[in-house]
């Protein structure tokens, strides 16, 4: 009888010929064949740290849709190599109800304090001068149940900043980088570019689910963030009498043509020199932080190559040598 561990072990941390029984967050499942016709189920399973690959080989139909019939799965299994990767060959497994877990076990967060992520965002905040501005930013920071989501949630289901807190991480990296542009070119407004820049994603708080997996809700399928942020911006300049027309204007035109090409989703091109910035940086960040996690995450960890990425057309990016 195999001793199974039931000491917690981070799957970053898991190595070959170790016995587990522990659970799971269920990434992928797959119900495959083999040569011989006999079906085993193909899993990723993780936890903050990352994901290993699983299989259960002598699967059936039925044991399929039991491993599938909740998010979380509790797996006795052991550690092999495999293609010189951790692969977790799956003995036993039982369903897990996903209210008896601490979901931030299992859910990726910012590797940065979240507090003073925030704090940075109200120091921008109260440095505005523009009187409408400060006020309409004022009702966003006052507002307890939008901070709460605007901390946790993610700033894209995959592809960038993919994790609790990215949205606010993402957030405060244009910020910094927009203030170093707005000193290079004193010709753009601060004050409406920080502005722009704090609220541009801000319909990704209901676009995108903070749960296992970041689901898209049925609104967020529907409308998108960027007409879900305009929105909700809407939503707050009705509680500002004599709202400027023409700075409203500009700054409804920062969020909607911050993705600057119409393949990309963007209603509008950008058109003021504030939102030529935002999308630029916008890109930047969102495009570095991909990069950068690929080439430290590779599937093959022995590999100088990245795995090919959407976000840079299915290329490959280059690690170097250790």
């Amino acid at each position: 009888m195999e001793d199974y561990s039931s000491s917690r072990r981070l799957v970053k941390d898991l190595e070959p010929g170790e016995h587990i029984d522990q659970v799971f967050l269920i990434r992928e499942t797959q119900l495959r064949t083999t040569r011989d016709g006999s079906f085993y189920i193909q899993a990723e399973l993780g936890d903050r740290t990352g994901y290993i690959n699983a299989r259960f080989w002598d699967a059936t139909a039925d044991l399929f849709t039991t491993f599938t019939s909740s998010t979380f799965v509790n797996i006795k299994g052991r550690i092999e190599l495999y293609r010189n990767e951790p692969q977790l060959i799956i003995d036993n497994f039982r369903p897990v109800e996903a209210s008896t877990q601490d979901l931030g076990e299992f859910l990726a967060s910012t590797e940065k304090d979240p507090t003073l992520l925030f704090e940075r965002i109200k120091e921008w905040a109260g440095s505005i001068k523009e009187p409408y501005l400060a006020r309409l930013l004022a009702l966003f920071l006052e507002d307890t149940s939008f901070v709460e989501d605007f901390k946790k949630a993610p700033a894209a289901k995959e592809y960038h900043h993919s994790f609790l807190g990215g949205l606010l991480e993402h957030t405060v990296s244009i910020g910094e980088l927009g203030l170093q542009v707005c000193q290079h070119y004193p010709q753009i407004n601060r004050d409406l570019m920080l502005t722009g820049i704090i609220l541009h994603d801000i319909g990704k708080i209901r676009e995108i689910s903070s749960e296992p997996g970041f689901p898209y809700t049925d609104e967020g399928e529907l409308l998108g963030h960027v007409v879900m942020g305009v929105m909700m911006i809407e939503e707050k300049l009705k509680e500002i009498s004599d709202f400027p027309g023409e700075l409203r204007q500009k700054l409804l035109h920062l969020i909607i043509s911050h993705h600057g090409e119409y393949e990309w989703g963007s209603p509008k091109l950008p058109m003021t020199l504030e939102a030529i910035c935002l999308h630029y940086l916008d890109n930047l960040d969102a495009k570095m932080q991909a990069a950068i996690r690929a080439t430290g995450e590779a599937e093959d960890r022995q590999s100088r190559w990245s795995e090919r990425l959407n976000m840079f057309d299915r290329r490959r990016l280059y690690k170097g040598q250790e």
